[in-house]
């Protein structure tokens, strides 16, 4: 992938202080991945045993389940939303910003062990997956914690930098910090279910939708990043910031859903969908909007590739997401289009950080490999899911047919690629941070 070199929003005299912190966050986001790709391994090696009738307990799985999902969307997706935040504005505020680094590093790693330190029960809540138990809540809690520092640090700056990008981080910042006042709404208001998953999913479910949106947000950010010098095509800024304003504004008024008077259960389930359904169409005329330039892209660059794989996935899993009208396998096709494509977005964002700040070199077939493996495996993915029609959060679908067998064998070669792809990419970005060690007092210049 050729590299373009991003502008600095950063000052000189505090570019030294911003380079440790954003080596911080970036470490913690390669963690996260680090994590979640152990146990995708034994999420698709249980799933693929489960097809050939070999596995017949899921507990093991559902704990599998709890910390892939946590360490990839929560860890993976806000360590680089921690990493966004700070480059366009925590240097400022090196204090807050320290203590939000801090917190969230302890968190992660409490979170990394809790499993072998505690029993708890595993907890398959919407968005955000637990297990039951104080260690792992309070880990969860501390990483929250020091995003929340994180996002405070960038929105105290002032600034009259209206661009696209600094539009959508800026959002982003501010949809966060709507996503954590769910949770003590959700709590004042009280659970619709007497369960405990019940409890948990009611408590989640505002926050959850909200972060999607902030992931959304960055993901959409990080396509400019990466289109930046890199298209013929000169892009609208005024067109491009309106779907960015109006989905900051969708997610800042889900808080009020709380207090609307409404149903809660309404209020809580009804609402907080329809109002991710307009932000996912809101990005998908976004990104609609961007094909052209996506397109035009040489076709011998991995980027044009990497765009096109991950606008595809994202624009795959919302228009499934659309469709969804039963608790079917529409749902997770749905939300792992979503994810594979703002997943392999921010992996084109850390290539092209490790290239700027430490000289990552990386050999082009590989490259180009790596996105091919992801970007294919997650489309097998979700098709074979589709095909066995496997329900959300369950280890394999009730058929046992030639179609169920064809869509397990699918989605087991699907996620193998995928999970191949995730370590490739590791590989290759903790192979240049290693071999450029010397360097990792990084003066960045995003």
């Amino acid at each position: 992938m050729s590299m373009f070199q991003l502008n600095n929003p950063t000052d000189s005299s505090s570019s030294h202080t911003s380079g440790l912190f954003s080596l911080g966050w970036l470490m913690l986001a390669i963690a996260g991945m680090c994590i979640a790709s152990l146990y995708a391994l034994l999420l698709v090696g249980s799933r693929a045993a489960a097809g050939m009738g070999l596995l017949t307990d899921d507990s093991l799985f559902q704990i599998a389940l709890v910390l892939h999902v946590d360490f990839s969307i929560v860890v993976w997706f806000l360590s680089i939303a921690g990493l966004f935040w700070n480059l366009y504005g925590g240097y400022q505020h090196p204090r807050l910003a320290l203590t939000g680094l801090i917190l969230s590093i302890t968190g992660v790693l409490i979170l990394a062990f809790s499993p072998l330190l505690s029993e708890g029960e595993p907890i398959l809540s919407d968005y955000i997956l637990v297990l039951d138990q104080p260690l792992f809540l309070f880990a969860l809690g501390l990483f929250a914690g020091g995003l929340a520092f994180s996002a405070v640090s960038l929105l105290l700056k002032t600034t009259t930098d209206q661009s696209p990008v600094s539009v959508a981080v800026r959002s982003s910042a501010w949809v966060y910090l709507a996503a954590l006042l769910c949770l003590p709404l959700a709590w004042l208001v009280g659970p619709v279910s007497d369960s405990l998953r019940g409890h948990y999913e009611d408590l989640f479910w505002g926050t959850g939708h909200l972060l999607q949106i902030g992931h959304t947000l960055l993901m959409l950010a990080t396509v400019l990043l990466l289109l930046k010098d890199r298209s013929p095509r000169n892009l609208s800024s005024t067109f491009l910031l309106w779907p960015l304003r109006a989905m900051l504004i969708l997610a800042i008024s889900g808080p009020l859903l709380y207090i609307s008077g409404y149903n809660v259960a309404d209020g809580r389930i009804i609402g907080f969908t329809h109002l991710m359904a307009m932000s996912g169409i809101l990005s998908a005329l976004f990104l609609i909007s961007l094909s052209h330039a996506i397109w035009q892209i040489s076709r011998n660059d991995n980027l044009r590739l990497l765009l096109l794989f991950a606008s595809g996935l994202f624009l795959a899993g919302m228009w499934l997401g659309v469709l969804i009208d039963q608790n079917n396998a529409r749902v997770p096709a749905h939300y792992h289009g979503a994810i594979g494509g703002i997943t392999l977005a921010f992996m084109g964002m850390v290539y092209q950080l490790s290239h700027d700040w430490y000289g990552l070199r990386l050999e082009q077939r590989l490259l180009r490999w790596q996105i091919i493996l992801y970007g294919v495996g997650m489309t097998l993915l979700i098709s074979g899911l589709l095909l066995a029609d496997v329900p959300r959060k369950t280890i394999a679908g009730s058929d046992s047919g030639i179609r169920a067998i064809t869509g397990h064998t699918l989605s087991g070669l699907g996620g193998t690629m995928a999970l191949m792809g995730s370590v490739l990419f590791l590989w290759l970005v903790i192979r240049s941070l290693l071999a450029n060690r010397s360097r990792l007092a990084p003066q960045p210049s995003v």
